[in-house]
């Protein structure tokens, strides 16, 4: 009665509830699946609702709980809470229940949750653009904090096969024992104990990868359950969504969000079965559905109501259509495209060895380059039809892994829209964040989008570490580039590109109009200020030191390299690795840092080499067996250039240092390399074949060697200008830009000595 008089609310002086109970039973004592098949048979209204309510009841708790972590203000969970029930009335035909219901609803209020968030954040960012972002919380033991983590948890769950799914939610969300999940799934008290095991085993290192301790989940899940107490209104408001009204009749925010949720599943259906299984008419119980959890080893079960032979099974319209084989699975297509890819790229550079001429070189790469843009719009489409999946969120991470290549033109649309999807949909998540650790090396419009986008939606404290520290990093650079293009008069509306191979296989030089979008942005880094930029670049240091310090400082390059270390016979390009290279790889794989050094040591660049400040003396022995200082060029103009010949950005830069220097012989200007290969006589060979002509220290290792630490050398190629006293005049000049640079220094110095005569 009790269950009956919380979930409905009959007319004084009504028998609604006694005719109930006496008429079917007492349905508390009902299964899920029973339950569950009495609402879709409806063969009486008060039964059906009964039974309907009664699961309100059940589970509701669990989903209010679910709804209340996931979006902290209480009206936006009472909305996804009934927009969640919505849902299950609607397609309640074709969910299967295994045992408990539960996981299901669990994972449609996850899913629910998660647009009501996204819509609610969107509507705050509608009315307040430019507000600041919320630190996340930092102690663990406040209430705030364990309903963050239990956001995280929910999440996680939500990802768990069906079997763990199931035990997870009836005994970490419901608050059920182990004694009670056993028989609420029918199964051994032991097979509940082990699949609680389980789960954690799983739950372990995906809330580690979201910076969450495993002290931290057992904390949280040992204080109180996960449920909350439904307000009698709300469940009573939840429970007459079975009464079958259309979805415009209820409140539209409900309604929203049960039609996009509603939606969202029926996409997954496709993908995870390959067609609909439909039912005939409202009488057909328990036909195999679509589940709203992330398991792929659930298994089909009849309702025990309507198991053959049974009452309920001789009132079913005939059969359903027989399912047909499921396509390939989010992650395999994933895969698919990836190899795919790597396929391609193996073929050209096994198609690269087999020539010598850069002519014949460059005919290769024009008939065998693959598509990257072609296949980013591939990767983007897969992420779209599920992206909320972490295999979307590695596919877009694919998209955007290219730190190297320009985001314009039709690659730079699909990084974009990638960059725009991981943003939304992944903002949290360590892993997504994690790739913009090496995307400061160019400042465009699409990089500003994802960097302060990542800056705003990660809360949790990894994702946001990593957050602070790249677009610090960001910042800085972008403030040099503004501060380097504000002394220049005008900005060029041509690009000169040097070192072409032409049909008869001599090199010329060709002048193209630059992109509209890199003018657009130089025309943007021109209105910057250059000082703002950098005293905010130095705030989010000091903020990553003292908050993030010491979250490990992890990125896709170091992955890749860890995953390398670890195959028992690591290849690269199709090649197996020599001994030295397997020895310097294992040495790469061995280093760690922190988010808080990698800041401290960016904050000593930019105090001690800062333009205005003397450039640290470079003493040692040239790759021509010569001793060589830096100081030893005072009274000219030095261009040093950090490079190496594994660097593509740094060899298309060669033609117009070989040119640069031809053009200034004479003048008081030197040309100064510090080559980081390991491998010497390789370097010395491409410096020929280059005509690198100009002196060069050899600094060993990328990223390794002294010289490289001493002037905090982040990426390739990295330009320090220097004046004739010895001081840093300009930073990371490439490019056009370089030889305006040198060419207003040396005009100065000639404009200095003729003032002094």
């Amino acid at each position: 009665m009790e269950t009956l008089n919380r979930a409905r609310t009959p007319a004084p002086g009504g028998s609604g509830d006694l005719a109930t109970l006496f008429g079917v039973g007492a349905i508390g004592r009902l299964s899920d699946a029973e339950l569950l098949a009495r609402f879709v048979r409806r063969e009486d209204a008060e039964s059906s609702e009964a039974a309907f309510a009664t699961l309100v009841d059940r589970h509701g708790p669990m989903v209010l709980g679910v709804c209340r972590r996931m979006l902290g203000d209480v009206h936006d969970a009472a909305d996804a809470f009934q927009a969640v029930f919505l849902v299950l009335a609607r397609k309640a035909p074709s969910v299967r229940v295994d045992d408990s219901l539960g996981r299901w609803l669990h994972g449609v209020s996850v899913r629910v949750a998660r647009r009501a968030r996204a819509v609610a954040r969107a509507e705050r960012e509608r009315i307040r653009p430019f507000d600041g972002f919320d630190p996340p919380a930092s102690e663990i033991a406040s209430p705030a904090r364990r309903d963050d983590l239990r956001a995280a948890i929910d999440e996680e769950i939500a990802r768990l096969p069906g079997r763990y799914r199931s035990a997870a939610v009836l005994c970490y969300l419901e608050g059920l024992t182990q004694e009670q999940a056993a028989r609420r799934l029918r199964c051994p008290v032991g097979t509940v104990h082990s699949r609680l095991h389980r789960a954690r085993e799983r739950l372990r290192p995906a809330l580690s990868r979201r910076g969450l301790a495993p002290s931290s989940m057992a904390i949280v899940l040992a204080t109180t359950t996960a449920k909350a107490e439904v307000p009698p209104a709300l469940a009573a408001s939840a429970a007459r969504l079975a009464g079958g009204a259309p979805i415009g009749t209820v409140p539209a925010a409900v309604a929203l969000l049960a039609r996009s949720t509603i939606r969202r599943m029926s996409m997954l259906q496709h993908l995870q079965v390959g067609a609909i299984l439909m039912t005939i008419g409202l009488t057909t119980t328990g036909a195999v559905g679509l589940t709203a959890g992330r398991g792929d080893d659930e298994k089909a079960a009849t309702p025990a109501a309507a198991k053959p032979g049974s009452q309920a099974a001789k009132k079913e319209t005939p059969a359903a259509k027989p399912a047909a084989q499921p396509g390939p699975s989010l992650a395999e297509r994933f895969e698919r495209i990836r190899a795919e890819y790597e396929a391609q790229q193996d073929a050209l550079s096994k198609a690269l060895e087999k020539v010598q001429t850069p002519q014949e070189q460059n005919k290769i790469y024009g008939a065998m380059m693959p598509d990257k843009a072609a296949f980013c719009r591939r990767m983007i489409e897969l992420a779209l039809t599920a992206p909320d999946d972490p295999v979307a969120r590695d596919a877009l991470v694919w998209v955007l892994d290219e730190p190297g290549r320009p985001d314009h033109g039709p690659y730079g649309d699909g990084f974009g829209r990638a960059a725009e999807l991981l943003v939304r949909h992944h903002g949290d998540d360590p892993e997504a964040v994690r790739v913009v650790l090496g995307l400061n090396n160019a400042q465009t419009f699409h990089r500003d989008a994802l960097l302060l986008g990542l800056y705003g939606r990660a809360k949790n404290r990894e994702a946001a570490g990593m957050a602070r520290l790249a677009l610090a990093q960001y910042l800085e650079l972008k403030a040099e580039r503004a501060a380097g293009l504000r002394k220049l008069k005008e900005i060029p509306r041509k690009i000169k590109i040097m070192g072409i191979i032409g049909d008869d296989g001599k090199p010329y030089d060709k002048e193209i109009d630059m992109p509209a979008e890199e003018y657009a942005y130089e025309l943007h880094l021109r209105q910057c200020d250059a000082e703002f930029l950098r005293a905010e670049a130095e705030r989010l240091y000091h903020e990553v030191i003292d908050r993030y310090g010491d979250v490990p400082y992890i990125t896709n390059r170091f992955r890749k390299v860890q995953a390398l270390a670890k195959q028992p016979n690591p290849t690269w390009n199709g090649r197996p690795l020599t001994s030295d290279e397997l020895q310097q790889l294992k040495e790469m794989a061995a280093r760690k840092q922190t988010l808080g050094q990698a800041a401290e040591a960016r904050l000593d660049e930019m105090h001690n080499l800062t333009e205005g400040k003397p450039a640290p003396e470079i003493a040692g022995v040239d790759m021509d067996g010569k001793p060589r200082k830096l100081s030893d060029y005072r009274g000219k103009v030095v261009a040093l250039v950090f490079w190496g010949t594994w660097c593509g950005p740094c060899m298309r830069e060669v033609p117009r240092e070989r040119e640069l220097v031809k053009r200034l012989a004479g003048k008081p200007f030197a040309m100064l390399g510090v080559n980081c290969d390991r491998d010497i006589p390789g370097a010395k060979k491409v410096m020929k074949d280059e005509g690198i002509t100009w002196p060069n220290w050899n600094d060993g290792e990328p990223g390794e060697g002294p010289i490289v630490k001493k002037y905090h050398v982040q990426g390739y190629p990295t330009v320090f200008v220097i004046d004739a006293q010895g001081n840093i005049r300009h930073k990371n000049a490439v490019g056009s830009t370089l030889g305006k640079v040198v060419e207003d220094m040396l005009k100065e110095m000639e404009a200095g000595k003729a003032a002094a005569r």
